[in-house]
C-alpha cells in the first residue's frame, strides 16, 4: 500500500467521523425539540383541563339553592376528575420522555458505530514501494540502455 492509499484513507475515515457528527448532532436536536413539544402540550392539556375544572365548579356554585354536603361533594368530583385526567397526561409525558431518551441513546449509538466501524488504513509499504521503483527502474534501463 502506498502513502497516498494511506492519505485517501485517512481523509475518508475523517470526513466519516465529520459527518457521523454532524448527524449526531442534528438528530439530537431533533430528540430535544421533541422533548419540548410534548412539555409544552401537556402543559397546555393541564391548564386548560384546570381552567375546565375551575368553570365547572363556578358555574354549579353560581346556581341557586345549593349548599352544603352536595356542594362539597359535587367539587369534589369535579377535582377527582380533574386530578385523574392531570395525573394521565403526566404519565403519558413520562413515556414519552423515556421514549425520547431511548431515541436518543440510539442516536448516540449509531454515531458511535459509525465511527467504529471506519477502517484502519494499513500502514504504507515502503520496501514494497521501493522494490517497485528499483524493478521499474531496472525495466528502463534494461529496454532503453
Amino acid at each position: 500500500m502506498g502513502i497516498q492509499t494511506k492519505v485517501a484513507g485517512d481523509a475518508s475515515n475523517k470526513a466519516l467521523t465529520k459527518n457521523a457528527l454532524t448527524a449526531r448532532a442534528e438528530n439530537a436536536n431533533q430528540v430535544g425539540l421533541e422533548e419540548i413539544q410534548q412539555h409544552d402540550a401537556a402543559s397546555q392539556k393541564i391548564g386548560a383541563n384546570n381552567q375546565a375544572a375551575r368553570e365547572a365548579g363556578a358555574t354549579y356554585l353560581s346556581q341557586g339553592g345549593v349548599g352544603g354536603l352536595s356542594v362539597d361533594a359535587m367539587l369534589g368530583d369535579i377535582a377527582g376528575k380533574g386530578a385523574k385526567y392531570n395525573s394521565s397526561v403526566l404519565s403519558n409525558l413520562s413515556s414519552a420522555n423515556a421514549a425520547l431518551d431511548n431515541q436518543m441513546r440510539n442516536v448516540n449509538t449509531n454515531a458511535a458505530n459509525v465511527i467504529a466501524g471506519e477502517k484502519t488504513p494499513a500502514t504504507p509499504d515502503y520496501l514494497g514501494t521501493a522494490l517497485q521503483i528499483g524493478g521499474d527502474y531496472g525495466n528502463y534501463l534494461k529496454n532503453n540502455g
